[in-house]
């Protein structure tokens, strides 16, 4: 239980990471940018909920 906790921190961190370095570089409207945050927050949410229902 304790691995899924962590990965949920990771992808926060990354998530967060990710916004906070798009957000200094300008390069937050571009397409792949935000695709990939889609992605990790998807992934992030998909974790929590399979958690929780386990």
């Amino acid at each position: 239980m304790n691995s899924k906790y962590s990965l949920n921190l990771i992808l926060v961190i990354l998530l967060y990471a990710g916004i906070l370095i798009a957000g200094l570089a300008g390069i937050l409207t571009k397409t792949v940018v935000l695709l990939g945050l889609a992605i990790v927050f998807i992934v992030l949410l998909y974790n929590l909920w399979r958690t929780r229902s386990a």
